[in-house]
């Protein structure tokens, strides 16, 4: 089978958001212990 462009391009985007998602993670966690850090401060 033979991919189009838009397919990859597809494929690159899905891949994209991915890795965003996986990278914004640790960084929703670590403001939210923040947030209890501070709390309980």
């Amino acid at each position: 089978m033979k991919s189009t462009a838009a397919e990859k391009a597809l494929d690159a985007a899905a891949v994209a958001r991915g890795l965003i998602e996986v990278l914004l993670v640790p960084t929703r966690l670590s403001s939210a212990w923040e947030q209890v850090a501070a709390a309980q401060n």
